[in-house]
């Protein structure tokens, strides 16, 4: 019986696993042209070059930068430009051009 209680134990141990698993949530994938038109904000926001320059956060430059790349992602233009890219498949437009 004693050679058993590993295995048992194991088995029970991956079985409560995937229960505590099976309803976790998952990231919402987007569509294509809400990534791009995502990625397009972040740059023209500035926060792409202050996230690669390694910049704290709590700087007034980041806070800023941040807000910026909301106030863009929350802009009529921003949808302008999703459906663009809906449109033109993966042809980059930019928030700028308009």
């Amino acid at each position: 019986m004693k050679s058993f209680a590993p295995a048992l134990v194991t088995l029970s141990l991956v079985v409560a696993f995937q229960a505590a698993h099976a309803g976790a949530p998952t990231a919402p994938s987007l569509p294509r042209a809400e990534v791009l038109a995502d990625l397009d904000a972040y740059q023209q926001s500035g926060l792409y070059l202050l996230d690669v320059s390694d910049m704290s956060p709590l700087t007034v430059q980041y806070q800023s930068a941040r807000q910026r790349y909301e106030d863009l992602r929350a802009s009529p233009r921003f949808a302008e430009l999703v459906r663009k890219y809906e449109a033109h498949g993966a042809e980059r437009a930019t928030l700028a051009s308009r």
